[in-house]
């Protein structure tokens, strides 16, 4: 769940009344929303993204559009400037966590108004394990994203997409981190 702070860290508390058990991975905080009525926003691993509207007093699920009966590893949420909303999705392994069973892409989401809707951004690159992502401060149809590999889908490395996801270019591959080609599991990455 969540826990709030209201005296720089000294003491905390719960904060977390409509949000399921599960870990909360990232959290995200409304820069233009109002001192002390804050809007914030979650990703709640296996049950997708949650607003809060009053400083984390209460939340609701907003995750329309993302496929959670498919892949529910809703991991990453950003803000970006202009007010658009990212939601990262990441692998879902079947079997236990020595399987090597993927069966389900992952993907990038985005919202445009708030987290009401969301739309999938990858599409047209579906990867198995997609990642980190970064969202270009000045532009955000442009974004970078680092995918790992699994057996049988070679698909690590880093890709970019500069029209909002109607496209990704593959920037570096499996072999660029690996050497010698082996498989690369590329966990996160930094943007400038």
């Amino acid at each position: 769940g969540v826990c709030l702070s209201e005296d720089g860290g000294l003491t905390w508390k719960k904060a977390s009344e409509g949000l399921p058990v599960a870990p909360v991975p990232s959290l995200v905080l409304d820069p233009k929303s109002p001192a002390g009525n804050r809007t914030l926003y979650v990703a709640a691993y296996d049950h997708g993204v949650f607003k809060s509207t009053d400083h984390g007093r209460t939340w609701k699920s907003i995750s329309n559009g993302i496929d959670l009966k498919k892949n529910s590893h809703s991991w990453l949420v950003q803000l970006h400037p202009d007010g658009t909303l990212f939601c990262g999705v990441t692998a879902r392994r079947v079997g236990g966590r020595r399987s090597h069973n993927f069966p389900e892409v992952g993907g990038v989401y985005r919202s445009k108004d708030g987290g009401e809707n969301w739309e999938e951004l990858t599409k047209s690159q579906p990867l198995h394990w997609p990642n980190e992502f970064a969202v270009d401060p000045r532009d955000s149809k442009v974004i970078y994203l680092a995918a790992g590999t699994i057996p049988r889908h070679h698909e690590g490395g880093l890709y970019k997409t500069s029209d909002g996801g109607a496209s990704w270019t593959r920037l570096l591959k499996d072999e660029d981190f690996a050497g010698k080609g082996g498989p690369s599991y590329v966990q996160g990455m930094f943007v400038t």
